[in-house]
């Protein structure tokens, strides 16, 4: 995953396909990192052979700050693959509170996102690729649902126009089949196709279309990426949350920062109606933003009363004896280069200590900020000077990763002549393993990174757990550990 200082806003700091984790046996430094469920995992039916709806609390509290995730189900569980769900099928919402800072503000401002799920196009049910990914003029075309896939004002897909899904869901995006591409673009190894995804949009902000793919994998299916031989078939099928394109370039939105994160997940065991996809759907399955309109998704329940109709169709299965499930979900923080307890994601002065700054307020009560520009006393040639772009070069002091050198790189070419036009940072290609298995990349732009080849700062690691017993009787049925 590249990082910056933030990479398409809320979609940088969120995109859980960086796969960089540390192996089982290097776990360590996770006590300030804290990534929880906040409640057990809950199914609404914990008979045997059961298609229970499934509830994930999951929460990122302050000073955590997360660098990548995989979610693992229980090897005994089943999954529907993408082709024994319609295209399109509701699948659920994740419901999510995320701490932002906009406009070169601290990062306190609460911002909730709640994306529709419905069932989307893998490899297995489509060769149509589409373009798109991070930023409005990429999401958008992702969002729509026009069929006309490269935005030429041409409708090269009729059958994807008009008909109640988005064109991200009915065609197969170009950067979700890169992200799992161990070699990248080009390498020997083709990419792994997911089993199943689900896909949908939502505005974060008021400023920035997200897109979201959860793609899910066959047990043992990341083994194949650097680093991560130890993921294997025992932890069960893995599912990769993707948040616009991991590996795009940022764009300058107004999030400068994002901290933490609070979510509840409900998904299906059964799909249900989805209402947008009728012949005539209601008025808001269709939204207006940033000149695109957007393809919503709308629960239209189970049985369902639209045609097409998407309910029915089982999606998840218990096993049919009874078993103590395991959900578990491995994640790995954001480095921290200077040890002062702030991410180099959120840090300003990311190479010098600043312990008693606190990222988390506005710029003029963090302590240490006096002309409150957001960029601290430490590293701020001036304090007493209100100076919101330090270098000049059009991107704010908190969403600057470099807020002090105008970054000169652009990625591929080792250089360039406009300075931050992409604030890019890839210390290490993602198709080759990292020293301490950690992120590809430290969020510290090369232009003022002190070693720009490799990634700088310790980060922690930590396998969070939660336990659903299945075909048992009593209270006591869901446990958290």
């Amino acid at each position: 995953m590249t990082t910056g200082r933030i990479i398409s806003g809320f979609a940088a700091a969120l995109a859980l396909a960086a796969m960089a984790l540390l192996a089982p046996g290097e776990l360590a430094r996770a006590s300030t990192f804290n990534p929880q469920f906040s409640a057990p995992v809950t199914f609404s039916d914990t008979a045997p052979n059961g298609h229970p709806d499934i509830t994930i609390p999951f929460d990122i509290p302050p000073p955590s700050a997360l660098g990548g995730a995989v979610n693992f189900s229980d090897p005994s569980l089943t999954t529907a693959t993408d082709s024994q769900i319609p295209t399109g099928a509701y699948i659920g919402r994740i419901n999510t509170v995320a701490k932002l800072g906009l406009a070169n503000e601290g990062c306190n401002a609460d911002s909730p996102v709640n994306f529709d799920l419905i069932d989307a196009a893998t490899p297995a049910t489509t060769s149509v690729l589409i373009a798109g990914g991070s930023g409005n003029s990429a999401a958008g075309n992702l969002a729509e649902d026009d069929g006309d896939l490269d935005e030429n004002g041409s409708v090269e897909h009729p059958e994807f126009a008009n008909n109640g899904i988005p064109d991200g869901a009915d065609a197969y995006p170009i950067f979700v089949r890169d992200s799992l591409d161990p070699d990248g673009p080009g390498g020997p190894t083709p990419p792994v196709a997911p089993s199943a995804r689900y896909f949908g949009t939502a505005v974060v902000a008021g400023v920035l279309i997200i897109p979201i793919d959860i793609v899910t994998l066959a047990p043992g299916a990341l083994a194949v990426f650097p680093n991560q031989a130890w993921m294997t078939a025992a932890w069960g099928a893995p599912s990769i949350i993707i948040l616009g394109d991991p590996e795009a370039p940022p764009t300058n939105t107004g999030i400068s920062d994002f901290c933490n994160l609070s979510s509840s997940s409900s998904i299906f065991g059964i799909s249900h109606d989805n209402s947008c996809t009728a012949v005539t759907p209601p008025p808001d399955c269709t939204a207006s933003f940033a000149g695109f309109s957007m393809r919503q998704a709308k629960d239209g329940g189970c049985p369902g009363a639209t045609v097409p109709n998407e309910c029915g169709f089982n999606r998840i299965t218990t096993p049919i004896n009874t078993r103590t499930l395991k959900a578990s979900v491995f994640v790995s923080s954001d480095r921290d280069y200077d040890n002062d307890g702030h991410a180099n994601s959120l840090d300003v002065c990311v190479s010098i200590p600043n312990p008693t700054w606190d990222p988390r307020q506005f710029n003029a009560l963090s302590g240490g900020d006096s002309d409150g520009d957001g960029l601290p006393a430490v590293c701020d040639p001036n304090d007493a000077s209100f100076n919101n772009d330090q270098d000049g070069d059009g991107w704010q002091n908190r969403v600057d990763n470099c807020p002090l050198v105008a970054n000169s790189q652009q990625p591929g070419n080792g250089g360039g002549t406009t300075p931050n036009t992409f604030q890019w940072d890839q210390d290490v290609p993602r198709d080759q393993p990292v020293g301490d298995s950690g992120s590809h990349a430290d969020g510290i732009g090369p232009d003022c990174d002190p070693r720009p080849a490799g990634p700088n700062g310790h980060y922690h690691a930590t396998v969070v757990t939660s336990r659903v017993c299945i075909g048992l009787a009593g209270a006591d049925r869901h446990r958290l550990r």
